[in-house]
């Protein structure tokens, strides 16, 4: 490419300043192959922390699923049968589409660490890129790049990424570029190809992540505000139309099956506190009062300086477009909930999401401070940047010692997970696995109960234990998600020790419960005064019973289940003129002989259960 100079003569087009990309992968790479060892992707164990088991079970879905060609099956290893598929993990549908190309090929345990590698060396990369795209100088563009590369590791996002919500935190960078291009095209970068592009771009961030808008639209609604001129300009109109309507209508895919399906019966108000003084504390760097960090002050000031130092008045909007963006998110974090329906949305989350946008004025401001500092004579001005400059240089050693303990194995405090994050399982789980095969028969299910606190393995372990046995829980592979529920010594919506014992009797001859697995006192209390229910064993904080009575998945008729599997249920020796199954039914079920099935709703279940006349010998059931 060449480009005509002043004088009119043609000389070399200056090649892409690609550098500052190149060290910013370099780097978190680095550090990622330290806490990620390469040596273990490959191997057999697992990287279960919080939600990343929780994932594992929706890949297995998604695996399954994929081989019938459906996104969404009939599930019956829990809440006595329910329907499920690519709508009910918000974070783990990239795993799950992976796992639904990629597996049995390539194991769901290695896809996912391989998948988790990818997303976290990209996601710095999108804010030096970004900062390029807003004609940064390379300089700045590091400075962004490095920005993100602690924000990754020394902020709340560490904790996200290795919770196993890497999806919202790569979510949240990809939204930091996706919302550069949009104002660049603002700005009139790009033709019709870049605007389908941004289309694609935003509707790969909607499928990654649910709340990947919420951030972009904070940011792009900021400058589209300061930048009012340009709220009715067909390109403006054109980027708002063309940009929703495809980022949307990929994602119907999983939108539909959301909407038809997706329903929590427990309002759980996770990161939903309300305080406006976390902010303060955040911003503050304090950790276990709020979720703030070191480099949220060094980010704010330097953001500052990018918006009032003097300069062009077009670049002093863009950055107070960001500045602004981010108090807002700021505000929805710790204000939101107070909203009963956005504390649905886990506003907490986002006042980590405000800090990033920060990173493209905070290059900027870096910037502002050498130039002011620099410049000739002294004064207060240069005073005044020296300082700023020397406050820089601290808390920036203070980061780069936080970030080396953050990689390296240890006692101390820490915002994510220890490394290695890559281990095999834990001796508690390997016994309950074992146990689970060996007393616990497929003629009944397994009352299991979760934990918020993860106590198993640290992990939301209940999809792992019931398809590794092939049992069927009570509940679901996460708190919250059925009536049917047992987690933290609350079953069937209400404190155990509010269900009288008949009550609980009932409950076991309806879900056909044979087995029960608990951990905490409330439960071990309720169930070792409890008839007909036997302490069997007990392994470290686990306790384990036995269930008197008969099995039957039967409240009428009689038969056996023979096999079970994602979105297939096989019943044979079925007698009588009508049935009962003790599975809830779903609309949409069909049959295999087709037959008609209807619905019965038993006890205080929300949910009805499956009701077939003249049935024929065998059936299968599952969802076309």
């Amino acid at each position: 490419m060449l480009n005509r100079s002043a004088n009119g003569s043609i000389r070399p087009a200056a090649a892409p300043r690609l550098w500052p990309h190149v060290v910013v992968f370099s780097v978190q790479f680095l550090l990622l192959t330290i806490t990620l060892p390469l040596s273990e992707i490959w191997s057999d164990k697992p990287l279960f922390h919080i939600d990343a088991a929780y994932h594992w079970y929706s890949m297995k879905l998604a695996t399954n699923l994929a081989a019938t060609m459906n996104v969404v099956g009939y599930d019956p290893f829990f809440a006595a049968g329910d329907v499920n598929g690519i709508f009910s993990d918000p974070s783990g549908k990239v795993p799950a589409l992976l796992a639904a190309i990629f597996s049995p090929t390539i194991d769901e345990i290695q896809l996912y660490k391989l998948y988790v590698l990818a997303s976290s060396v990209i996601a710095p990369l999108m804010i030096s890129i970004a900062a390029s795209a807003l004609r940064l100088s390379p300089l700045e563009a590091l400075a962004a790049g490095i920005l993100g590369i602690l924000l990754w590791w020394v902020s709340y996002m560490h904790w996200y990424s290795t919770a196993g919500l890497v999806a919202y935190a790569t979510s949240c960078y990809l939204g930091v570029l996706f919302a550069v291009l949009f104002i660049r095209f603002l700005e009139g970068g790009g033709g019709r190809w870049a605007l389908i592009g941004l289309g694609l771009l935003g509707a790969a961030g909607f499928f990654l992540h649910p709340l990947f808008p919420i951030p972009v639209a904070v940011v792009i609604g900021a400058y589209l505000m300061l930048h009012y001129r340009l709220l009715g300009s067909p390109r403006s109109l054109a980027a708002l139309t063309v940009v929703s309507v495809l980022s949307v209508l990929p994602n119907l895919v999983w939108l539909y099956p959301t909407y038809r399906n997706y329903s929590y019966p427990v309002d759980a108000h996770v990161q939903a506190l309300v305080d406006a003084n976390l902010i303060w504390q955040e911003l503050l760097g304090r950790l276990h009062i709020a979720h703030g960090s070191k480099v949220y002050s060094l980010i704010l000031v330097a953001s500052l300086w990018a918006c009032f130092r003097p300069g062009r008045a077009h670049s002093r909007r863009l950055w107070l477009a960001f500045l602004f963006a981010a108090i807002s998110l700021q505000l929805l974090a710790y204000l939101g909930a107070a909203i009963p329906s956005l504390g649905n949305i886990e506003p907490n989350r986002f006042a980590v999401a405000g800090y990033l946008l920060l990173c493209m004025p905070a290059a900027r401001g870096f910037t502002s401070m050498a130039s002011a500092w620099t410049r000739p004579g002294y004064g207060p001005g240069q005073a005044f940047a020296a300082v700023n400059i020397a406050v820089v240089l601290v808390i920036g050693a203070v980061l780069t010692w936080e970030v080396w303990r953050e990689v390296t194995p240890g006692a101390q405090g820490r915002y994510g997970a220890s490394p290695p994050q890559v281990r095999a399982l834990g001796e508690d789980s390997l016994w309950l696995i074992e146990w689970l095969k060996r007393r616990a028969g497929a003629d009944s299910r397994v009352l299991f109960e979760t934990s918020l606190g993860r106590v198993h393995d640290q992990a939301h372990m209940a999809g792992y234990y019931a398809y590794q046995t092939h049992q069927e829980f009570i509940g679901g592979p996460y708190p919250f998600q059925h009536f049917a529920s047992f987690w933290d010594g609350r079953a069937f919506g209400k404190p155990i020790s509010d269900i009288s014992i008949d009550k609980m009797a009932e409950y076991f001859s309806l879900y056909n419960i044979g087995a029960v697995v608990v951990y905490s006192g409330a439960a071990k209390r309720y169930f070792d005064s409890m008839p007909g229910v036997h302490r069997s064993d007990d392994h470290g904080i686990l306790r384990l019973y036995t269930v008197d009575g008969d099995r039957s998945y039967f409240t009428r008729g009689s038969g056996h289940v023979k096999e079970r599997d994602h979105n297939h249920l096989l019943i044979t020796d079925i007698i009588g003129s009508e049935i009962v199954l003790k599975y809830h039914y779903v609309p949409g079920l069909a049959t295999d002989p087709p037959t008609q099935l209807d619905s019965v709703r038993l006890l205080d279940d929300p949910m009805p259960f499956i009701r077939i006349v003249n049935a024929p010998r065998n059936l299968r059931i599952y969802f076309p």
